[in-house]
């Protein structure tokens, strides 16, 4: 089995992240130890009606869905591990190259959906412009593509515009502006 990171895939040692469990599953007051963990909660801080309604939910579960609850909890952390491992750049690289996908895919549409893309567009700006140098290598090529959407918006929309019989927006002249 292998878990997919912004790295590659991961092999996943399944007995390895297995919880101990007995025949029977993990007992509740374990999975509430993994519950609270997992989510950052402090177990000593959780309130006592929430515990009582946790325990009372874990309890109803089979035995076999509270292992299976486990394994997940622990895959989940298992996967969390990995993607600290990574540098904020690599994950921003990715979501950006999704935000543009998704812009192409909202200008690709019939009719292009061109304030969704004009939304995306500026995402995009927003990120590269406040943390572009810390993109390292990658900052021109989000530039780039920042730019590319911008041109096939533009060639779109005039296209669009022209179609369906919409005048271009002329920008008022000032008084004195006028030569």
């Amino acid at each position: 089995m292998s878990l997919w990171t912004p790295d590659g895939e991961r092999p996943v040692n399944r007995q390895a992240a297995a919880p101990s469990t007995s025949d029977d599953g993990p007992g509740v007051d374990e999975l509430i130890e993994l519950v609270a963990a997992a989510n950052g909660v402090p177990l000593a801080s959780l309130p006592p009606e929430a515990r009582a309604q946790l325990e009372q939910e874990l309890a109803a579960l089979s035995p076999e869905d509270r292992a299976q609850m486990a394994q997940a909890i622990e895959a989940e952390a298992a996967m969390r591990a990995q993607l600290a491992e990574a540098p904020a750049a690599a994950h921003l690289v990715n979501w950006l190259k999704a935000m543009g996908d998704q812009t192409a895919a909202y200008l690709e549409s019939d009719p292009p959906k061109f304030s969704d893309a004009a939304t995306m567009i500026t995402a995009i700006d927003a990120i590269v412009e406040s943390v572009g140098d810390q993109l390292g290598p990658n900052q021109e090529p989000a530039a780039a593509m920042s730019g590319q959407l911008k041109q096939i918006f533009v060639s779109l929309k005039q296209e669009h515009d022209d179609a369906v019989g919409v005048e271009p927006e002329v920008a008022p002249v000032a008084d004195g502006d006028a030569g």
